[in-house]
């Protein structure tokens, strides 16, 4: 992960070429980076909402997509570039990941 004006940004390889993508989850904000990657996609690991880190579009809720960025790799160091995409400000949404409020 690494941080771009205050945005932390998810940097992710495939292929030889790298991706940079929001590291929010358009859900709950969960750290997309560290979820499990399956080809050109990664699964938050907090309720399995999916993306495509290539064009960071949300394979779950398709009107969340999730902020992508230009990024190379030169002498061993991680340039972020301009912004290609904007995410999605939305958040929330259902889930059934088996926890339950309970009131006192």
């Amino acid at each position: 992960m690494f941080s771009l004006d205050g945005q932390v940004v998810a940097v992710f390889r495939h292929q030889g070429r790298l991706y940079a993508m929001e590291n929010a989850c358009a859900h709950e904000d969960g750290p997309i980076g560290e979820g499990e990657v399956r080809g050109t996609c990664v699964v938050c690991p907090y309720h399995d909402w999916q993306y495509d880190f290539t064009t960071g579009a949300c394979i779950t809720d398709p009107e969340r997509p999730r902020a992508t960025w230009s990024v190379r790799e030169e002498g061993g160091q991680v340039w972020l570039g301009p912004q290609l995409s904007a995410g999605s400000d939305s958040r929330g949404g259902e889930h059934d990941d088996g926890m339950e409020v309970i009131r006192t």
